[in-house]
């Protein structure tokens, strides 16, 4: 399962570095597992959505600091990875 976990955390990490570098998006910019990781954790709210019910459950994970540029980092990578 690690081993699994691992191929996908660097085919991800490929895939965005890829399309960054190809698109000539940053210069000298490239995505890490530790930076994806830490991306990752900082999130602060999770949605879950509740299909008995049809609503929406929002979620905030308290002692995570404040990133106000995580949701546009994490929009940019997710838009890569599903249009790709």
């Amino acid at each position: 399962m690690c081993f699994i976990s691992l191929v996908i955390l660097k085919t991800i990490i490929f895939k965005i570095n890829k399309h960054i570098s190809d698109n000539k998006l940053f210069a000298n910019s490239q995505l890490t597992e530790v930076g994806l990781v830490t991306m990752l954790q900082k999130l602060r709210q999770r949605v879950e959505f509740n299909t008995l019910d049809q609503q929406m459950i929002f979620k905030n994970r308290d002692g995570v600091p404040s990133d106000p540029n995580i949701w546009n980092r994490y929009d940019f990578y997710f838009n890569i990875l599903i249009n790709q």
